[in-house]
């Protein structure tokens, strides 16, 4: 009997940061979008996914055309009910307090089994 895989999302408009997440994490099925706009795109083509997801992981920032930054499109997940979103920066992040992350991540690949642990410290 083969149990599933968690599903995790990983959103990066760095092509060598979305690479590298699929490459070195194998505890995971990883899911890689280039921006918000490509995420949502994916959710409204199959209702479920979002549902699906044990987490996203999300950059701050985003090449410019983006609407979103990393805490708008965090804030949406959190009012569409979504998974935990976790922050992968190495960029200062203010107004811990009243953030939409369930957590926060150093800009590097990390297995499901570290990110469920950074989830469960929350």
């Amino acid at each position: 009997m083969t149990t599933a895989l968690p599903r995790i999302a990983i959103v990066d408009d760095s092509l060598f940061v979305l690479e590298a997440w699929q490459q070195l994490v194998d505890d995971a099925e990883v899911l890689v979008f280039e921006s918000p706009r490509k995420f949502f795109l994916a959710t409204s083509r199959e209702p479920g996914l979002l549902a699906s997801l044990a987490c996203v992981v999300t950059d701050f920032h985003f090449d410019e055309g983006e609407p979103l930054d990393g805490t708008n499109f965090a804030a949406l997940l959190v009012q569409r009910c979504g998974p935990p979103v976790l922050l992968s920066s190495d960029m200062p992040y203010g107004d811990e307090a009243g953030s939409p992350f369930a957590g926060r991540i150093a800009k590097e690949p990390m297995s499901w089994m570290q990110l469920a642990r950074v989830l469960r410290r929350t």
